[in-house]
């Protein structure tokens, strides 16, 4: 078995109102949960073995999302972590899972530009004892932080630095053998009382194992904010697979760009600029959408202009101009007079506005 640890726990407390009633690991960006662009890049990698961890509130909404992982041909076991305490604490958490095997480890709230199946091979085939993939970020105060050596073996890791010794952010991807469970035993707490990933690599280091870095090339997005997703939403419509429309656009409509109808979708009187993803049974009409949006199930926009927005399933919008939103299951806004203002709204699930 090729093994995977998928970490899903976490209040997601900056994507709120969203997460007041979901994970954020299940959060739409192009109509898909963000896990599951994890699964599938899982999948490509030759896992079939998945530990999902989930936190005591929110475990029900990743089970009922993933299910079984039979869509990806992958084994998913579910493991409670049973409070947020640290990336560490969770890899200890799954320590009856694991085993002896090496796994590979992904934090469920992120996506990457990456094809992993060649690194893993090579993982498996070497003797590394662990492996982290590094981006350039212009901040890194904000992240884990790697320092590389000449030899592309890692020499240090901090967590959120307040004087960064370099701009190598930790992505959350990261492969591990069986010592790793041994430098997570000799971690202590920090600061903030949680068990850090990075003290225990960091440990790991300092007693001899070799820690690989890979240096990502293609974009790579922490969806932790509404501004991230809304990010990470465009990055993947700029990629996605052509695909011939499953819907109808009507006569006196344009698409232009890279655009996708779902099946049952009719675009009447409107202009849709790509990339733009629809989903199955979507109404647009005399609306102007796009570029880098996303529309879930269900919904209607009726005289509507967007842009850079995800509209999650169920939603029913008239009149308004929307830009750099994120609108939640089954709201409703409606514009009473014409008018040119656009509006940035962030909207948790079932909100109703209605405005002048």
């Amino acid at each position: 078995m090729s093994k995977a640890l998928v970490l899903c726990g976490g209040a997601g407390t900056r994507l709120r109102p969203f997460t007041f009633a979901s994970a954020k690991q299940v959060l739409p960006v192009a109509n898909k949960p963000i896990v599951h662009h994890i699964m599938e890049k899982l999948a490509l990698a030759g896992i079939n073995d998945a530990g999902v961890i989930i936190s005591p509130e929110k475990g029900s909404i990743v089970k009922h999302c993933l299910g079984g992982g039979d869509r990806w041909g992958i084994s998913v076991t579910f493991i409670e972590q049973n409070r947020p305490a640290g990336l560490a604490h969770a890899v200890a958490a799954a320590r009856e899972f694991l085993g002896e095997c090496p796994f590979l480890m992904y934090l469920g709230d992120n996506l990457a530009e990456v094809n992993l199946r060649d690194y893993w091979q090579d993982f498996l085939c070497g003797s590394d004892d662990a492996a982290a993939f590094l981006k350039e970020v212009d901040d890194p105060r904000q992240f884990g932080v790697a320092v590389i050596a000449d030899s592309g073996r890692l020499i240090k890791v901090v967590e959120k630095p307040a004087a960064p010794p370099g701009n190598l952010a930790l992505t959350g991807i990261y492969f591990f053998r069986k010592t790793i469970h041994g430098a997570i035993s000799r971690t202590k707490p920090s600061q903030r009382g949680e068990l850090e990933i990075t003290d225990a690599i960091q440990s790991l280091i300092d007693t001899g194992g070799s820690v690989k870095g890979h240096v990502m090339g293609g974009w790579w997005h922490d969806t932790g904010s509404v501004e991230d997703i809304l990010q990470a939403n465009s990055v993947v419509l700029k990629s996605m697979e052509h695909r011939p429309p499953q819907g109808e656009a009507c006569p006196f409509s344009t698409l232009e760009g890279p655009v996708i109808i779902g099946e049952g979708s009719r675009v009447m009187q409107s202009l849709i600029k790509g990339p733009v993803i629809i989903g199955d049974r979507v109404t647009v009409k005399n609306s102007f959408i796009g570029p880098d949006v996303s529309v879930g199930d269900s919904c209607l926009l009726d005289g509507t202009k967007i842009e850079n927005t995800i509209i999650m399933h169920g939603c029913n919008l008239a009149g308004v101009t929307l830009k750099d939103s994120m609108i939640g299951s089954c709201c409703s806004t409606h514009k009473r007079n014409a008018g040119n203002g656009c509006h940035r709204l962030v909207l948790g699930d079932h909100s109703h506005i209605a405005m002048d």
